[in-house]
């Protein structure tokens, strides 16, 4: 087989080569491994349920012990909620942030890994699902459907995965807290192999340069075939979070981590802790139609030479490396962007830095749409919502200048 193997790798291209004979060494794919008819497994929704899991390692030390959180800074003292319609934010209790998740690494003995559906792990006794968070009548992860037995299986002697999708905000807010939780798995043990759950059939550059600043070698990640599933004796996964507050000390001990790691790292140039970031996507959707208009009214204000102290006025596009990424949001004073994946990037600003997030006017039911209000809370950060009529589908987003300006008049840099 071997010599058939190499045989065929003569006749590909030689950047082809390597990853035949890794492919073929490394692991061992195969359709002998009898697989259960995972629709007709019970689904577990809580690990304390689990059959025959080991809990691996606890991190009690990282949980929320206590409540904290600010009523969001608005204008108009009606304004919170759009954020969360169904919150009473006139009660101070109601708005309170407490996470009370357990945060663990699990090990599952015999286990599958579906990167088709995400990274949903499952043995032959149950398909680990939880709920989310903020709908509970929900399961986290996506349910495996249909019969996969005669999917191919690649088998490992130890695998870890963070089931989920790698979409920017999701990777960072949702993934990098389960992926911290499994570091020390991984890289004290180096037949744990990691595997990326690819979204859509791609995997992101700005996952790999996570991983990098984690610490979790290049060799040792798997980019998983959609198309097949991944056993191993051991299967390692941590707790699972999807738009969610994450437990304060854990966001803060992962914060701490990437900051430091990202100052090791080459970047383009060196930035001053007198930064105002405008974030403006390069995506189709939620453009900044009047950024030039923002842009000179920030800089009239706290750039001329009229101004107490001088501040750099950044217009952010996602091109520079996560490592600037990170430098550039912790030098940052002030913070604007309209809702979306950008503004998780506030997670690195210091304690005591503005956000203003304009958000869509329509009130949001139920929980979710907080995520902004959550993270600065979380962070320490001085969090304004201001309202604009746009649906997060739009193209062009209006910022209204008006109450931008009114918020300048009301916050201190």
């Amino acid at each position: 087989m071997k010599r058939l193997i190499v045989a065929m790798a003569r006749l590909v291209p030689s950047s082809l080569k390597v990853l035949i004979l890794l492919c073929f060494f490394s692991s061992t794919v195969s359709f002998g491994i009898p697989i259960p008819y995972v629709p007709g497994l019970p689904k577990v929704y809580d690990i304390e349920n689990a059959k025959n899991v080991e809990v691996h390692q606890l991190f009690p030390d990282w949980e929320d012990t206590s409540a904290y959180g600010f009523r969001p800074n608005c204008l108009d003292f009606s304004l919170p909620k759009i954020l969360n319609s169904a919150m009473d934010w006139s009660d101070p209790n109601a708005y309170q942030i407490k996470n009370d998740k357990e945060l663990y690494v699990a090990k599952v003995s015999n286990g599958f890994i579906c990167p088709g559906r995400l990274g949903t792990v499952f043995d032959y006794e149950q398909e680990f699902l939880f709920r989310i968070y903020t709908n509970p009548q929900y399961p986290l992860f996506w349910p495996i459907e249909g019969d996969i037995s005669r999917s191919s299986v690649a088998q490992y002697p130890k695998l870890a995965t963070a089931q989920g999708p790698t979409l920017f905000y999701h990777w960072l807010l949702d993934r990098m807290p389960s992926i911290f939780l499994l570091k020390d798995v991984i890289q004290n043990d180096p037949e744990v192999k990691f595997i990326i759950n690819p979204y859509q059939g791609r995997v992101p550059g700005y996952v790999h340069e996570y991983l990098d600043l984690l610490g979790i070698p290049s060799d040792r990640r798997i980019i998983g075939n959609g198309a097949g599933l991944y056993f191993a004796e051991e299967v390692y996964f941590a707790t699972p979070f999807l738009v969610e507050p994450i437990p304060q000390k854990l966001l803060h001990a992962m914060r701490k981590t990437l900051i430091k790691a990202s100052e090791q790292r080459p970047i383009s140039r060196t930035y001053q802790d007198n930064l105002i970031v405008v974030i403006q996507r390069t995506e189709r959707d939620r453009q900044i139609e009047n950024i030039g208009a923002l842009v000179q009214i920030l800089k009239t204000k706290f750039s001329s030479k009229s101004s107490s102290k001088q501040y750099e006025v950044v217009v952010f596009n996602a091109n520079t490396s996560i490592s600037e990424q990170i430098q550039i949001f912790n030098k940052a004073r002030l913070i604007i962007g309209v809702t979306a994946s950008g503004l998780s990037n506030i997670i690195y600003a210091k304690k005591g830095a503005h956000v203003i997030e304009i958000h869509p006017e329509a009130n949001m039911a139920g929980g979710g749409a907080e995520w902004v209000w959550w993270l600065a809370s979380s962070v320490g950060l001085h969090y304004w919502v201001v309202p604009a009529r746009f649906a997060l589908s739009d193209a062009r987003v209006t910022c209204p200048i008006q109450d931008i300006e009114k918020i300048l008049q009301k916050i201190d840099l």
